[in-house]
């Protein structure tokens, strides 16, 4: 028998990680990662192995090797359990080869009546930095040559996105290096390797180069400048490591760059997409749970009996050029009509600098959905929407850069287009 060992080197280029079972604090709800024995961070061999088979699943022979589809897999063990199909491909296991600190993100759902936060829904979930490395080690056992080949030709264009989050732009990966060992056990040499060589440091060094990059280009990417201050809080976490006051709310920050979370950046697209669709009389839900409008369709839903993960990856926007300042506020004695004892705060704000809006498709986005993101762009440009906290004071007000704006197109047509998509 000839076992055959794949090493697949894997780098986060945006935060993310697989997360464990989210839990209430005070505070609200925590969404820690998941993590091994010894506190690093895991990624499972189960997240892996559905995201190699769904990157496989343009041949049949390929997807193949990760056994029976599950749905497949559920006729038959209804019908006979003896003819499922196990993987042939198996996950060892991932090693962790980073030990880099975590980064915190934080995000609220909004009350859709009220148009502001929704109260006892803020999450703050862990993720690992960018530049994150995880070792993917696969073992094959007898492996045809041909189907050998094709696999490793393919395996070199795998940019996989894992873990939780991901239409906001996390946990997108990428290949950086790969190599494979075979072990002839039917040789008294190979026979002695196989016994010899046991842990991870035997493995296949990857070393080898991926296939150059052929991800594709961005759904849309738009440069937009800040025109009014933008404000997105941070977790309590920062304001700690930052020595602040509690009355002190930072902007948030990955590896001090200050940055628009893509949570965010999702909810606004989401938000007018919605207030469009209403306008021209095409059908929105209010609950983004029916699965049947087209915001739900392009967004994503999460209903009582069925979700889907949405059409399109919004990733954080790293602001260029930052300025920031800290603005004081304080909250009103609605009684004397003067300031309240013990309220002041001060927000750390954007004041200027610029940023990239950039969406990614994640399945097929129909013509009429494309029609409604950038109806949503021309909104964001001309201010009719903003970013961040505090849009109602005068924060968050964006514009696309000269030679970026997105294309108009009437209502009308936009109507037309909406109605025939969602009918």
């Amino acid at each position: 028998m000839i076992v055959t060992l794949i090493t697949a080197r894997l780098r986060f280029e945006t935060a993310g990680g697989v997360t464990a079972t989210e839990t209430r604090e005070d505070s609200g709800y925590v969404l820690r990662l998941r993590t091994d024995a010894a506190g690093r961070a895991q990624l499972p061999g189960t997240t892996v192995a559905g995201n190699l088979r769904a990157h496989y699943a343009f041949d049949s022979e390929l997807e193949a090797l990760f056994g029976d589809a599950p749905e497949e897999l559920k006729r038959k063990h209804e019908q006979d359990q003896s003819k499922a199909n196990p993987s042939t491909i198996q996950v060892l296991g991932t090693v962790p080869r980073t030990n880099d600190k975590l980064v915190h993100h934080t995000r609220n759902s909004a009350d859709r009546a009220r148009g502001a936060a929704r109260t006892h829904h803020f999450h703050r979930i862990q993720m690992l930095r960018p530049g994150a490395e995880f070792d993917v080690v696969l073992r094959w056992d007898e492996a045809d040559q041909n189907l050998r080949e094709r696999f490793l030709r393919a395996l070199q264009r795998w940019r996989p996105r894992l873990g939780r989050g991901v239409t906001r732009g996390a946990g997108r990966c990428r290949l950086v290096g790969w190599d494979v060992a075979d072990y002839d056990l039917n040789t008294e040499l190979g026979l002695l390797s196989w016994i010899r060589d046991t842990g991870i440091a035997s493995y296949p060094e990857p070393l080898k180069e991926p296939a150059s990059d052929d991800s594709g280009d961005p759904l849309l990417e738009v440069d937009m400048s800040i025109v009014d201050a933008v404000h997105c809080g941070a977790d309590p976490s920062q304001r700690v490591e930052r020595g602040l006051a509690d009355n002190e709310i930072p902007t948030h920050k990955i590896d001090d760059v200050p940055t628009i979370p893509g949570s965010s950046l999702k909810g606004v697209l989401r938000s007018r997409a919605e207030y469009i669709c209403r306008v021209v009389g095409a059908e929105a839900c209010a609950e983004q749970r029916c699965g049947t409008c087209v915001p739900c369709g392009l967004f994503g839903f999460a209903g009582d009996k069925s979700a889907k993960r949405g059409k399109i990856a919004v990733d954080d926007a790293p602001i260029s050029d930052p300025m920031t300042s800290w603005r004081p506020h304080v909250a009103i004695d609605r009684f004397t009509g003067g300031a309240r004892n013990e309220a002041l705060y001060n927000d750390e704000v954007v004041a200027s600098g610029t940023f990239t809006l950039r969406l990614w498709e994640l399945n097929d986005v129909t013509p009429a959905e494309r029609r409604l993101l950038h109806a949503v762009l021309d909104d964001l440009h001309e201010g009719y929407l903003g970013i961040g906290a505090r849009t109602t004071a005068g924060y968050g007000t964006v514009r696309a850069d000269s030679g970026a704006k997105p294309s108009e197109f009437a209502l009308t047509d936009l109507a037309a287009n909406l109605s025939g998509s969602s009918a």
